[in-house]
């Protein structure tokens, strides 16, 4: 059954075969239905990263180390945090505090076995002790300053 709507082409529009110019359930429209997703998908990544391309420094610090969606959520969250800090008057962590607080999460994370976020909302307590683990492991493993 072909759908007769009008479909008027705009810009970065899916020409493609939509889900509904097949019978429910076929493989047909489910195919359809799984391009269509691919392609908006792969539309808005392409869009996202272009706005990736001209970061702050904040922004590369906390976007650092992520890809895909994961970057631009980090990006978006970053974006967040400027408005909040400009709305309401506090600064926000250097680059190089901001990375080393992701490094911290990170292994800290690596170390409780992939639960820290979890610990986070159940035993507050418990995941601070990770985090804590994790700063003294990376403090000694930093490399240490000629000045000392």
């Amino acid at each position: 059954m072909k759908n007769q709507r009008n479909r008027a082409p705009l810009p970065a529009t899916y020409f493609g075969p939509r889900p509904g110019d097949f019978a429910l359930g076929s493989l047909e429209s489910r195919a359809a239905a799984r391009a269509l997703v691919s392609h908006q998908t792969t539309e808005q990544l392409e869009s996202e990263e272009i706005e990736l391309a001209n970061l702050t420094p904040f922004e590369l610090a906390v976007t650092d180390g992520y890809t895909g969606l994961l970057k631009v959520w980090m990006y978006n969250l970053a974006l967040l945090a400027e408005e909040k800090a400009e709305i309401y008057g506090f600064s926000l962590p250097t680059p190089a505090e901001a990375r080393h607080s992701l490094a911290v999460a990170r292994l800290a994370d690596e170390l409780s076995g992939g639960r820290l976020l979890e610990l986070l909302s159940s035993d507050p307590d418990k995941a601070a002790e990770w985090r804590n683990m994790a700063e003294e492991k990376l403090r000694k493993s930093a490399p240490k300053s000629r000045d000392s």
